[in-house]
């Protein structure tokens, strides 16, 4: 399986310029999200767990905008949420390299583009920042996940020489880590 590097997304940066679509879209989605405060549950293996003891998630720049209220874990939650976890770690490691690639590229495609300005909206209201600055920090991650996928398939390919009779192979293990990231991002984000 070979794929192409991928392009920056740093080059594909929208202005939001006057008058443009994404301006306006982004106007939208920021004014359902100051109207609408989201219920976030607690996910733990799949399911949608919600407790008893809420988190407020405030504007910074204006708290008087509630955009969501999360279930916090307790000591319960939490043991569940661990061993859900390494269940989960055991079929992901056992899962062919390639096909971790193909999540990590779908997951930074739809990033980039279907969810992009929801997305866009949402770092603008939960960090207070510019559409510019917004737009950088989804690049980013839409890199990260791009170049990672990439440059991962390259080192899986890297394997030692053989000798007539000898099967000599490396089993590279390097996406456990993002997989833990992933799930790190998951839960706390």
């Amino acid at each position: 399986m070979d794929i192409e590097k991928p392009e920056n997304e740093m080059d594909k940066i929208l202005s939001y310029s006057s008058e443009s679509r994404e301006r306006k879209e982004l106007l939208k989605k920021i004014e359902e999200m100051k109207n609408k405060t989201e219920e976030i549950p607690l996910i733990i293996n799949g399911k949608e767990v919600k407790t008893d003891e809420i988190f407020e998630v405030r504007a910074p720049h204006n708290h008087g905008i509630v955009l969501a209220k999360a279930s916090l874990a307790g000591e319960e939650e939490l043991k569940e949420a661990i061993e859900s976890s390494l269940k989960a770690w055991e079929k992901w490691s056992d899962m062919d390299p390639y096909h971790h690639l193909t999540i990590f590229r779908k997951a930074a495609d739809l990033l980039a583009g279907k969810y992009r300005i929801e997305n866009i909206a949402a770092i603008m209201m939960n960090q207070s920042k510019t559409p510019f600055e917004a737009e950088i920090d989804l690049a980013e991650l839409v890199d990260f996940w791009r170049f990672n996928a990439y440059y991962a398939l390259s080192i899986y390919k890297q394997q030692p020489s053989q000798a007539e009779g000898e099967i000599n192979r490396f089993d590279w293990r390097l996406l456990k880590a993002l997989f833990l990231l992933f799930l790190h991002l998951i839960f706390i984000q």
